[in-house]
């Protein structure tokens, strides 16, 4: 088996280092030693450090992905099992992560939103692609009669007036509050009291 090339290394490595410390925390010489490869190395492969964490936040798109498709897209499981299989992943990737570290994405969105619209634009559609996944399981559901949504006043805006839309957005919503006060608490409780109150209301 080939070894894996610097930029590889860098990737992977960088990952893991941006997420524990986040982005300003992440010096580009902190990601060159934990991937074990010479100084020069970064600048041969990312023109800066912005183009650099966008790379990573595709790599952590591609581990996101892979565990919508174990859960929210497992055609074995109902529409509700994938719901709560979705719920178990998330939790059992923090926990085994470090609660302590929070959310790659969520922690970008709060250190660069601001002064990066790149990354921002590009954490928005991860986000989105992640709602799109929640809103087809939800609406399966709903058909299936797994869920009974609430009664809701119609929202302001047409394209938050599909109820399976509606629903996917609080879901996200409240699973990335969940985890911010969990890293800030260092205690996944949050998101274990999130995913129970979620599936004894608005998922119900």
């Amino acid at each position: 088996m080939p070894k894996p090339s610097h930029r590889t290394k860098l990737l992977n490595e960088g990952l893991r280092v941006m997420h524990e410390r986040g982005f300003n925390g992440a010096s580009v010489r902190d990601i060159v030693q934990a991937a074990g490869v010479p100084q020069g190395s970064f600048t041969n492969h990312f023109q800066s450090k912005e183009a650099f964490a966008m790379e990573v936040v595709d790599l952590h798109f591609e581990q996101a992905q892979a565990l919508i498709g174990r859960t929210l897209d497992n055609m074995a499981l109902d529409a509700i099992g994938r719901l709560h299989a979705y719920f178990d992943a998330v939790l059992t990737d923090l926990t085994e992560q470090g609660v302590q570290h929070g959310s790659l994405l969520g922690n970008l969105a709060l250190e660069t939103a601001e002064h990066s619209e790149a990354l921002r634009m590009q954490i928005g559609r991860i986000l989105a692609h992640v709602e799109l996944r929640l809103s087809s399981c939800i609406a399966e559901a709903i058909e299936a009669g797994a869920i009974h949504p609430p009664a809701t006043e119609a929202p302001p805006s047409p394209a938050a007036f599909a109820v399976p839309a509606a629903l996917a957005r609080y879901v996200q919503a409240t699973l990335q509050g969940a985890v911010l006060i969990a890293k800030t608490m260092r205690d996944p409780a949050p998101v274990v009291l999130a995913r129970n109150m979620l599936f004894a209301t608005a998922l119900r």
